[in-house]
């Protein structure tokens, strides 16, 4: 009670560092959230990192062939790429765009969902992962789908909704909604989906799920492939003639095909999210240091005007050295409201509908920043009535009052 009362005591001060913590909370989880997304774009293609290789891409219509753009082509290590179909249902008359996934890309990169889950490895029925949609699907419904097989056969499979995108999600696959001009670097594989916007209920699948239902799948519009080390630079021009007389077997014109050698659109990527990181730093530092030297100077004024309490409590048979023991509970209570208060921003974002302008997400990563800073201020609020005390003796602060 007494810790309590010297905390009312000081309230206006203790308020205002409290309200000043939550401030820094709420922007360390802003943007934390904000690289924690860009730093997820990276992971796709992280073990592309240091390699040889190059960046094919196609920006015709699609083929219907999937699979023959790389036959012939030499020393291919690794290949990154996704799939394109679609769907129908005869009674909407609606057609449904979907996007096949392996199993590196389901691994590394997983977009933001509004509810459900990504993809579980051995799961006994299709799966489906879906966009926003106009026809009620949520998360655990089984949707009837039709297409047509590689033998003109009309066919109908049935998958079980496991997850809905959050709209405005990111996704794998650039032509898949919509995107920016070509920067050369990690943001020309992905697009921005919208259902309000593309007007299309989006699904997604796993390509080794929908392989066997033998649903026609083109894989042509987009590879990034890694050549095996030390692979000469005339394989590497060889195998770029190779693709280009592929893609004439497939009808795709040499005017609609680009290529990007590995070692740059991968330093390009470098060079992006080292500008991303650089926007944010300096912010969140500087932010942090004003709040630094907030606490110091709250922390010293409240020491400094409990000296006498202190004093007295020492006479009482206090041990002078525990008086900071109030300093303790006092930070507990402070940041126990920043926390709360930060809450409440947050809340304030959600109600408003400010997403657009502050990009919220909770993360473990997001929860670890803030719970590390949370403690260094904490540490910082009990060291320095430690200090404080250390350097001052109950005869000398009684002898001053006196005075």
């Amino acid at each position: 009670m007494l810790a309590l009362s010297d905390y009312v005591k000081h309230g206006k001060r203790n308020l205002f560092i409290a309200v000043q913590m939550a401030l820094l909370f709420f922007v360390l989880i802003v943007m934390s959230a904000t690289l924690y997304d860009e730093f997820r774009l990276y992971q796709p293609i992280q073990s592309f990192e240091n390699r040889q290789g190059i960046l094919y891409r196609n920006t015709s219509a699609h083929s219907e062939q999937p699979g023959r753009l790389l036959e012939g082509v030499k020393n291919i290590d690794h290949v990154l790429t996704y799939g394109v179909t679609g769907f129908y249902q005869k009674e909407n008359t609606v057609y449904y765009p979907a996007a096949i996934y392996d199993e590196t890309l389901l691994r590394t990169f997983r977009p933001n969902l509004s509810e459900g889950n990504w993809f579980e490895e051995n799961a006994d029925v299709l799966q489906v992962v879906i966009s926003q949609n106009a026809h009620g699907w949520k998360t655990g419904d089984v949707i009837s789908l039709e297409y047509t097989d590689a033998n003109q056969k009309e066919r109908t499979l049935q998958a079980k909704v496991i997850g809905i995108l959050q709209e405005g999600a990111t996704v794998f696959g650039r032509e898949l909604g919509q995107s920016d001009d070509f920067h050369q670097d990690y943001r020309d594989l992905y697009a921005t989906y919208r259902f309000e916007q593309e007007q299309n209920t989006l699904l997604m699948f796993s390509r080794e799920q929908i392989e066997s239902w033998e649903v026609p799948v083109d894989y042509n519009s987009t590879y990034l492939i890694s050549y095996r080390e030390g692979t000469s630079n005339s394989l590497v021009s060889e195998n770029k003639r190779q693709i280009l007389a592929n893609g004439e077997k497939l009808s795709i014109s040499q005017g609609d095909i680009s290529f990007v050698s590995l070692e740059d659109f991968m330093a390009s990527t470098k060079k992006e999210l080292g500008r991303n990181v650089m926007m944010v730093l300096p912010v969140m530092l500087c932010i942090l240091l004003v709040t630094l030297i907030s606490l110091i100077t709250v922390c010293t004024l409240n020491m400094r005007e409990s000296y006498r309490q202190n004093a007295v409590f020492y006479l009482l048979g206090l041990d002078w050295k525990k008086s900071g023991t109030f300093a303790v509970i006092q930070s507990g209570f402070t940041l126990l409201l920043a926390l709360v208060f930060s809450l409440l921003f947050l809340n304030f974002v959600y109600l408003l509908n400010l997403e657009d302008f502050f990009h919220v997400a909770i993360h473990m990563e997001t929860i670890l920043v803030v719970a590390l800073c949370a403690l260094f201020l904490f540490l910082i609020s009990l060291v320095i009535p430690a200090v404080m005390v250390r350097k001052k003796q109950p005869v000398d602060v009684l002898r001053q009052e006196r005075m």
